[in-house]
């Protein structure tokens, strides 16, 4: 399963500003696993979302340890993949994944990728540039947000969808808008896979957050800077303004 990190920060900074070195480089040496591409998205001085990425390890670019240290942002994402067997594995199957100003990543796998493609409105559907579930969810999720104001409402509605249609390890995930940063951690722990992950890291699939005065930084797990950090349990998305940082947690299982 890939992994992800994201802040959100009442000041632009660097990611470095954030977490020490030491941590940052901890999360980078998960693309030693996690080595099927990298990628990040933020936000710039005039609040357009920019983008960059790459269908490589992290750990052995210069562009991405470039990015880090010269990026400053009140908003960024960034995700190390590890690509699901029988999936693509360019550019265009590398997260983030972009649309009209809205990035989103996505940790774990969910099959038949059809079924889900069902939960993305047809005209949508022609914008799908590669193989993977990943974009596909995206494409729902950002559908099913739009649709309906009350956002646990959605995100529920949406699991539902997903749960009809189609098997998973998990759907964590990360959503961040021109507003918010949208957090979800949902997993199947009867997953063959997930259990087999579960069996040596019972934290495999958990999502930690720590809120700062002045900025807020969410990640996946198996790095160990993060283990003291507030834990997102299975069922809950963690939904963050941009602007203020005032957050909550909604029970979406």
């Amino acid at each position: 399963m890939c992994r992800f990190l994201a802040y959100l920060s009442i000041e632009p900074v660097v990611p470095a500003g954030l977490l020490t070195n030491d941590a940052l480089h901890e999360f980078i040496a998960l693309s030693r696993e996690n080595r099927d591409g990298w990628g990040i998205a933020w936000r710039d001085d005039g609040g357009s979302l920019r983008l960059a990425k790459a269908p490589e390890p992290a750990q052995g670019s210069s562009e991405f340890y470039s990015l880090t240290s010269a990026v400053q942002t009140d908003s960024l994402m960034m995700h190390l993949r590890w690509a699901t067997r029988g999936l693509g594995s360019g550019l265009e199957d590398t997260h983030p994944f972009t649309r009209d100003g809205i990035a989103f990543a996505h940790n774990g796998a969910v099959k038949p990728v059809e079924k889900l493609e069902e939960l993305v409105p047809a005209e949508e559907r022609e914008t799908l540039d590669g193989t993977t579930d990943s974009e596909r969810y995206f494409l729902a999720a950002v559908s099913a947000l739009e649709r309906k104001r009350d956002e646990e409402e959605a995100l529920r509605g949406l699991m539902r969808g997903i749960d009809r249609r189609c098997l998973y390890t998990s759907l964590n995930c990360l959503l961040l808008t021109s507003g918010r940063l949208y957090a979800v951690c949902r997993y199947n722990p009867e997953h063959p896979d997930a259990r087999y992950h579960l069996r040596t890291d019972p934290d495999y699939f958990k999502l930690r957050y720590r809120a700062s005065p002045g900025s807020l930084v969410v990640a996946s797990s198996g790095w160990r800077a993060s283990r003291s950090w507030e834990t997102l349990e299975n069922g809950q998305a963690l939904v963050v303004e941009r602007r203020t940082l005032e957050n909550k947690l909604l029970e979406i299982a």
